[in-house]
């Protein structure tokens, strides 16, 4: 599928993921389970641009490396102390020199930027398409 059509999948999936955590965090309780399944959900945000990217031989995409970026940097280090400190509230973890709330602030932002990536690549890709045609 190496159409504008994935980086739309791409985009839909992240638009569903924002609700999704939300119902997540209402309904779930402790909250740290929560923060469990949420953090799953995050990870699926990296793996299914990489995976889409690496099957269609486009590692060069602005969403490839985004994704790498935000499962390296956020995603993956956000579960693992997680699990880690699982006892420990949130807002007493730290990751580096941040704190808990003060990283997931940076997450926010990996995650803008990987959506922001995508709708990059869906115009690249549809410009391209026009001017072949």
């Amino acid at each position: 599928m190496n159409t504008p059509n994935r980086y739309l999948i791409y985009l839909i999936y992240f638009l569903l993921t924002i609700p999704a955590v939300i119902i997540l965090f209402k309904f779930i309780e402790p909250r740290k389970l929560a923060s469990l399944f949420a953090a799953t959900i995050f990870i699926s945000c990296s793996l299914l641009p990489i995976w889409g990217e690496l099957k269609n031989k486009t590692k060069s995409s602005f969403v490839f490396w985004s994704a790498i970026g935000f499962l390296v940097l956020f995603s993956a280090p956000m579960i693992i102390v997680r699990v880690i400190n699982y006892d420990v509230d949130f807002s007493s973890i730290s990751f580096g020199p941040l704190s808990g709330p003060e990283f997931h602030k940076y997450s926010n932002y990996g995650f803008i930027i990987l959506f922001c990536s995508t709708i990059v690549d869906f115009v690249q890709k549809k410009l391209l398409l026009k001017t072949k045609y």
